[in-house]
């Protein structure tokens, strides 16, 4: 009986525990962003690391998002 509760509650934990997430760096430096593409789903994280000596902002083609300016 316990293993045909755990053969049931497995894989119902998994569906629950919902699709995982992804996380992308991405570094910017003064000749542009590294790495220069990358894909990502709905949900997926991106962190963007300001590795130049100016204040940068990320600006989505077409405007639709920006980010606050992003300090060294």
């Amino acid at each position: 009986m316990r293993k045909l509760l755990l053969l049931i509650m497995i894989p119902l934990a998994l569906v629950l525990a919902g699709p995982a997430t992804a996380a992308t760096a991405v570094s910017i430096t003064n000749s542009g962003f590294q790495p220069t593409q990358v894909t990502i789903g709905n949900g997926d994280e991106v962190t963007w690391t300001n590795n130049d000596n100016a204040n940068r902002q990320v600006v989505a083609d077409g405007g639709l998002f920006s980010s606050p300016q992003i300090r060294p």
